[in-house]
């Protein structure tokens, strides 16, 4: 719709110039430039319309990510007692708790200074840079469903991970507000950010029998740590080492 306003008004410009010029008559110009300067009153009115209609959509649909980014109670599992977690290294596949045969493969991580994550409601996938002194940690996985009935994987949405040398502990990482986390400096993600870091979570997707989804979970520690192990809800009692 913004862009069809933007034509339009161009069009009306382009008619009037050129009308202007064939009529060659000065009171006929005048006349012709109170209507453009009307015309384009009435864009500037309408393109402001559309930037607050837009403003308000992006605002709801941060509201929509945050709200989907609870976990449901079903997919909350409290902390289990220290003699009963279990190790999980990269390349393990390992069964999804409180699912029917649902796992999970720990395909890779990696260090980048850069983050994809969507898909958002317009489809799109969002690039953000860490802070500064800060750098993200990407773990891979990839769900398959083992059953003979279709089921919904899990979003992995909490959860924190151990670092080295000083044992500090970081968050599982969303952007905060979404498309509008400016501190993290979206944009829009290239085709070789979301081959590389994939951004989705490969969460609620519903799968058939023998189907899989790849997805990733993100978090954010200090440039001079170093991930140790990952506590994250939804996968307990296995403890993610790095």
């Amino acid at each position: 719709m913004k862009k069809w306003y933007a034509i339009t008004g161009i069009l009306a410009l382009l008619l009037i110039i050129s009308i202007s010029i064939c009529l060659g008559k000065s009171g006929e110009a005048d006349r012709l430039q109170d209507g453009l300067t009307t015309v384009k009153a009435e864009l500037n009115e309408l393109q402001s319309s559309y930037d607050d209609l837009h403003s308000e959509y992006t605002k709801l649909q941060a509201v929509v990510e945050a709200a989907r980014g609870k976990p449901s109670p079903e997919e909350v599992s409290p902390p289990a007692p220290e003699e009963t977690r279990q190790l999980a290294n990269i390349g393990d596949t390992i069964p999804v708790p409180l699912k029917e045969n649902l796992s999970v493969t720990l395909l890779w991580w990696k260090e980048s200074q850069v983050v994809v994550h969507g898909e958002y409601a317009d489809g799109e996938y969002w690039t953000f840079t860490a802070k500064p002194g800060m750098k993200f940690i990407v773990l891979a996985y990839e769900f398959r469903n083992n059953w003979v009935r279709e089921q919904e994987t899990p979003y992995l949405s909490a959860g924190e991970i151990l670092t080295a040398p000083k044992g500090y502990y970081f968050e599982l990482w969303n952007p905060p507000l979404g498309v509008h986390s400016k501190e993290y400096k979206p944009r829009r993600a290239t085709a070789e950010e979301m081959e590389t870091l994939i951004g989705d979570s490969g969460g609620y997707e519903k799968l058939m029998p023998e189907q899989s989804v790849v997805g990733c979970i993100k978090f954010e520690i200090s440039e001079d740590a170093n991930p140790v192990e990952a506590d994250v809800v939804g996968l307990r009692p296995y403890l993610i080492k790095f």
